[in-house]
């Protein structure tokens, strides 16, 4: 909603551990040639992992890779180049003594190093006929040796230099041969950045043309700069990234410790002091976290990303400020890039096409059968969220037509208004249709999971007394329902409520709320299905699986472990919670709250996710694996604005702590950063 969402993705034993990647996109993007799908990968651990040994290095195990600024070598004139030394995992290794020689063996360059990160650059004039070679030598005293590319007789070049504060210094290079027959001609230089094209003619009349460019007249954020000839061709092309007009906000953090209770409070403040407001997600772990160490950031997503053709290691740095540093390191990072992801061809060739709309809901259209019209034109709806009534028109001929956002599981209630405001339970012909989806996605290789169903006769170990309350007697939609209700003194249940359904949305969320041990398994030739397991160990240290009861048949488990908690009136289970489940299915559709009577309900079998409420898992304290992989709290929409903000949260003995923060503004101001917290 306006722009900032948030969700949840269930991961339980039934999932391998491995690296995974979760993708983003909207419906929009799919009108574009390249729609930049946003992509984060992660990693799953579990317990069967095997730690692997550390292969021997040698230079065979490093590459080198060269990168000419405009993709050739000109003889006879300056030319830049970058290149970028990388290590066995593809990671950059920085380097202190490279050179360059001659076919001969001369040195011509020496002592030339790259950043941390493996990127550096060095100029020379190739000469006509001749070879050259770059030689790296590592610091375990390895030796790379790379080819340079053979050199152009006739061509222009662009170098480009960022770190001016307000300027933007660019040369232009050529040699003798290509000045004879094209002295006198107009070349072209281009900036673009999305739908801004900035255009600037000379005449070529020298062997080098300076020019320097006011950075406010540009766009902000990364440029593709192009030199084009006389007759549009481009000749030459290079990304830059002006920093002028970004910014990024900064956070200051303070805590107070409240003794009595064991927590603290996380007090953040703008340090600039603006009244923006501030959407954030803010996610507290250990200090000594190894769980979240991210390598992009709101910054690298909207700023760097979508321009790049080559995955980049850690985006992150390069814009965690915008000081001279990481400015002079993004620099050489694109200097290896070439023209980035959009390329002319495309601009010209394939413009996009309106063939997918914005995602605004889920489509709602149909027909009411029995609508009277002469007194008769409204249709009413009530999803779950009652404030969220909304009224569509009845057509001429009885069809109508909307989008809205409905959660999967839970129900539409529908009523027909006459011109004096009675409602009355329409007959209705209805269709529900959700966005269209990306399928890009190669899924040949996964195996779908074939719900399997074995029933038995009941055989619950209930002492049933006349007390004893009906289950399909009790009224879930009293003014006074009672949640809880015992049975006996071993054996106890619960109704669920209409809280319930909105905080836990799903059956799995809500046994774990009342403290049974819940997961998804799989393996073994059995197919994936909901394990409760008992709350007391065996004398073996295990916890049995319970047997699982759905309207007095068993089950292993496979039909309700997606079940949504709105199918579910009532559960009944053992004081212990060590023996058994039982549950009881709602009776119709859920009608969620205070819907009109005079309705008809339609079951939304396919809906949205619903984004629930976030529980810190119950972690053993004072083992180091909630040290290196726990999180203490997340809030991921917390406002932040000139008044502050206030995280509070247990301490779980921690001494220090980290706070990760990113999010937008709602003029587009970004804010990412990492903060520690000492909590003494």
């Amino acid at each position: 909603e306006n722009g900032t969402g948030r969700g949840d993705f269930k991961v339980d034993t039934s999932l391998p551990q491995g690296e995974y990647y979760i993708k983003a996109y909207t419906t929009w993007m799919q009108n574009f040639k390249n729609p930049n799908s946003y992509y984060q990968k992660i990693r799953v651990l579990g317990n069967s992992g095997r730690a692997e040994l550390a292969k021997p290095l040698n230079s065979e195990s490093f590459t080198l890779q060269l990168f000419p600024e405009n993709g050739l070598l000109l003889e006879n004139a300056q030319n830049t180049v970058g290149f970028k030394v990388s290590g066995p995992d593809g990671s950059g290794i920085a380097v202190d003594n490279a050179r360059l020689v001659d076919e001969d063996g001369e040195m011509l360059l020496e002592g030339i190093k790259s950043n941390e990160l493996g990127f550096g650059k060095f100029t020379f004039v190739p000469r006509q006929g001749r070879n050259y070679r770059f030689l790296v030598q590592l610091r375990n005293g390895a030796i790379l040796k790379e080819q340079m590319p053979e050199t152009a007789p006739r061509g222009v070049l662009l170098s480009v230099n960022t770190m001016q504060p307000q300027k933007l210094l660019l040369n232009l290079n050529t040699n003798t041969a290509t000045l004879k027959k094209r002295w006198g001609e107009v070349y072209y230089i281009a900036f673009r950045k999305n739908e801004t094209l900035i255009v600037e003619e000379f005449v070529l009349q020298d062997s080098t043309h300076s020019f320097n460019f006011e950075k406010a007249r540009l766009p902000s954020g990364i440029n593709i700069l192009t030199l084009f000839d006389s007759r549009f061709n481009p000749v030459s092309e290079r990304m830059f990234f002006n920093e002028l007009g970004l910014e990024i906000s900064k956070v200051s953090v303070s805590n107070t410790f409240k003794a009595k209770a064991d927590s603290v409070e996380i007090d953040l403040h703008l340090l600039q002091g603006s009244v923006k407001d501030f959407s954030l997600s803010a996610s507290v772990l250990p200090a000594v976290t190894m769980a979240n160490r991210p390598n992009n950031s709101i910054q690298s997503a909207f700023w760097l990303m979508p321009y790049l053709k080559h995955p980049i290691e850690n985006p992150f740095y390069y814009l965690e400020s915008l000081e001279r540093k990481r400015l002079y390191a993004l620099d050489l990072m694109l200097l290896t890039q070439g023209a980035g992801s959009y390329d002319w061809q495309t601009v010209f060739e394939h413009p996009p096409k309106t063939d997918y709309r914005w995602d605004t809901g889920i489509r709602i259209s149909g027909k009411v059968l029995d609508a009277d019209l002469q007194k008769e034109n409204q249709l009413w709806m009530y999803p779950r969220d009652i404030t969220q009534a909304f009224m569509t028109e009845i057509g001429d001929d009885k069809t109508f037509a909307t989008e809205t956002r409905l959660f999967k599981g839970d129900s539409l209630a529908l009523s027909v208004s006459d011109n004096k405001g009675k409602l009355r339970s329409p007959k209705v012909d209805i269709i529900f249709k959700t966005a269209d989806v990306i399928r890009d996605f190669n899924i040949t290789d996964v195996k779908a999971i074939s719900p399997s169903y074995y029933y038995k006769p009941l055989s619950v170990p209930l002492k049933i007394s006349e007390n004893t309350i009906a289950l399909e007697e009790v009224d879930v939609t009293a003014e006074k329902p009672r949640n809880r209700f015992d049975i006996d003194a071993e054996n106890e249940g619960r109704i669920v409520t209409d809280e319930d359904i909105i905080k836990r949305v799903t059956l799995e969320n809500y046994l774990r709320k009342l403290g049974f041990r819940v997961a998804i398994e799989s393996g073994n030739g059995v197919a994936a299905r909901l394990a409760v397991r008992s709350k007391i160990p065996n004398k073996g240290g295990g916890h049995r699986i319970l047997p699982i009861f759905v309207d007095g048949m068993w089950t292993d488990g496979s039909d309700v472990m997606t079940m949504p908690l709105s199918h579910v009136q009532s559960i009944v289970f053992d004081s212990f919670k060590s023996m058994y489940l039982s549950i009881t299915l709602r009776k119709g559709d859920y009608a969620g709250l205070n819907a009109p009577k005079n309705n008809i309900k339609y079951l939304i079998s396919e809906g949205y996710a619903s984004p629930q409420e976030y529980d810190a898992p119950k972690y053993p304290l004072f083992d180091d694996t909630f040290e290196k992989y726990g999180a203490m709290a997340w809030k991921p929409e917390l406002i932040l604005n000139d008044h502050g903000a206030t995280i509070q949260l247990p301490k779980m003995e921690q001494d220090n702590i980290k706070i990760f923060l990113e999010g937008m503004a709602t003029d587009g101001t970004l804010i990412s950063t990492v903060k520690t917290v000492n909590l003494n």
